[in-house]
């Protein structure tokens, strides 16, 4: 008697740690990738292919919606769509979702945290073309 196991997706994938910290320079050249995303799922088949995608973006401290990231849907590859400005916003929280190909699709998210690193890019300036001032004789 041969019995063949039919795999059913069971399983959500599931990333190596929900909360992931990385850094980045300022003033970095767009297109390059800063992070690899890595997650697993414990079925076969289409119901074990993993897929990611960004579902929120929250810029630390600023007031600025827009995308400045983006992920490759197979590889979990996130990179920086711009330059970015320590001086402008210090951090950036994407959410990431996992999600595998099966029927019904089973998701799962984590965060990454991205540190944008100061560079001496800006010189001392003066608050005051002119200073005057008394000295006693």
């Amino acid at each position: 008697v041969i019995v063949m196991v039919t795999d059913v997706n069971d399983n959500a994938p599931q990333p190596e740690m929900r909360k992931y910290d990385t850094e980045i320079d300022e003033n970095n050249e767009p297109e390059v990738a800063i992070f690899k995303m890595a997650a697993v799922d414990l079925d076969d088949g289409d119901n074990g292919r993993i897929g990611y995608s960004i579902l929120k973006e929250k810029v630390v401290a600023a007031s600025s919606s827009s995308s400045h990231f983006s992920i490759d849907e197979t590889t979990g590859e996130i990179k920086a769509l711009i330059s970015f400005d320590y001086e402008r916003a210090r951090a950036y929280v994407i959410t990431v979702v996992i999600s595998d190909h099966g029927q019904p699709p089973l998701s799962s998210t984590a965060l990454v945290r991205i540190h944008v690193k100061d560079l001496n890019d800006n010189r001392p300036t003066f608050n005051k073309t002119v200073f005057y001032m008394s000295v006693c004789e």
